[in-house]
């Protein structure tokens, strides 16, 4: 029986430098045995399936086409015993669809694996995403939603209660990283010599920028959604704030102005100083007793380290 190794992250957990790895290392992948399917990618994310994930989710992107019946064709007419899928976007399904995602797998074995770190880091990186996707909220709004995305008991245990999971992987970010890599620790788990491997491992993706740039892209994004209301054309003011985004981005000479301008009014204090000792406390606090409850259920004791709140 085939066995299907359903990836779903989490966010900020290398899980984009692991796809551009699996879909580098599809042809050899494909000779040890192993199926990373075309089925299922977006255009726009060619190289994960997050195309399956936005059509369980019903997103604003999820595709016209039956694209779960293309990947089901796929793997069937695969020859090999093993398949790869993989998004980080699956980590948002509720218990339904979760359910309905495992469904589609009913005659394979299914093995789930979510790659985790420290809730508090995931909290800021997941911040910093946000500012790099346009956002514009306070690190304070930030958190005060973000407490339930590091609820890992309630996210492994929604997948564990899905009728045709066989196994559950919890793999640790930190460990992983600081070891071989994320890209070696999900070979070994899939059972695959890594070392022939190693040449289609690339420089990481989707890094978090420096906290000055994205201070400065939040006061952007802040200033041209207050535009907005007043602007006669909205178009006009998005592109003016996306020229100036790119140009920070891209360490332009106007970006690299527009940066050292807004320092002084950032402070001396990286982006986690906006939230003070007391409030990142209190935010802990409220996630504690469930992350405790998840490191005992599935967290060897030496290993907790790489998860401490």
């Amino acid at each position: 029986m085939k066995t299907v190794f359903l990836h779903i992250g989490t966010h900020k957990t290398g899980s984009t430098s692991l796809q551009f790895f699996l879909h580098r290392a599809d042809a050899a992948l494909r000779e040890r045995g192993v199926l990373y399917p075309r089925a299922g990618r977006s255009e726009r994310l060619w190289f994960a399936h997050h195309a399956l994930a936005w059509e369980v989710l019903k997103t604003a992107e999820a595709p016209k086409e039956d694209v779960w019946r293309a990947l089901k064709a796929e793997i069937e007419a695969w020859t090999g015993e093993k398949v790869v899928l993989s998004c980080e976007d699956f980590s948002l399904c509720d218990d339904a669809q979760a359910g309905e995602v495992v469904g589609m797998f009913e005659d394979f074995r299914v093995e789930m694996v979510v790659y985790l770190r420290k809730p508090t880091d995931y909290a800021l990186s997941a911040y910093k995403q946000h500012l790099a996707s346009n956002g514009h909220r306070s690190l304070a709004e930030h958190l005060r939603d973000f407490a339930e995305r590091c609820d890992y008991l309630s996210l492994v245990r929604r997948w564990e209660a899905c009728a045709g999971v066989d196994a559950v992987r919890v793999r640790l970010y930190d460990r992983a990283r600081r070891a071989a890599g994320v890209e070696a620790d999900f070979a070994e788990m899939i059972g695959v010599d890594f070392e022939p491997l190693t040449p289609f491992v690339g420089a990481p993706v989707n890094v978090s920028h420096a906290d000055d740039v994205l201070r400065t892209i939040r006061a952007v994004n802040r200033t041209a959604r207050n535009v907005e209301k007043y602007a006669k054309s909205r178009r006009i003011v998005a592109g003016i704030a996306r020229r100036m985004r790119r140009s920070v981005y891209k360490n332009h000479y106007a970006g690299r102005a527009l940066v050292a301008a807004m320092r002084p009014w950032f402070g001396p204090d990286a982006l986690q100083g906006e939230v003070d000792a007391h409030e990142w406390k209190r935010w802990r606090d409220g996630v504690r007793e469930r992350h405790r409850a998840f490191l005992e259920a599935y967290v060897k004791p030496e290993n907790r380290r790489y998860l401490k709140l």
